[in-house]
């Protein structure tokens, strides 16, 4: 068990062993000290693109009066 700090890791693992060619993370989830913020980072260091996506949008995507990509077009 890696224990509470053992996303670092995690993430890292992700990146090295399942080739990721995406990270997409939700934009309420960006804040100092979380994974969501780490893998980030990690990503961009390592040349992969980030989507951050607009949480709010997606809540409330049955809205009729919202007509707008959740990831800026591009998935």
């Amino acid at each position: 068990m890696l224990g509470t700090n053992g996303w670092y890791r995690r993430n890292q693992v992700m990146l090295q062993e399942h080739h990721v060619d995406l990270v997409i993370v939700y934009d309420f989830s960006i804040q100092p000290g979380t994974p969501e913020l780490d893998m980030i980072n990690r990503a961009r260091r390592h040349g992969i693109p980030v989507k951050i996506v607009d949480h709010d949008f997606i809540s409330n995507r049955n809205d009729p009066d919202i007509d707008a990509d959740p990831v800026g077009g591009h998935l």
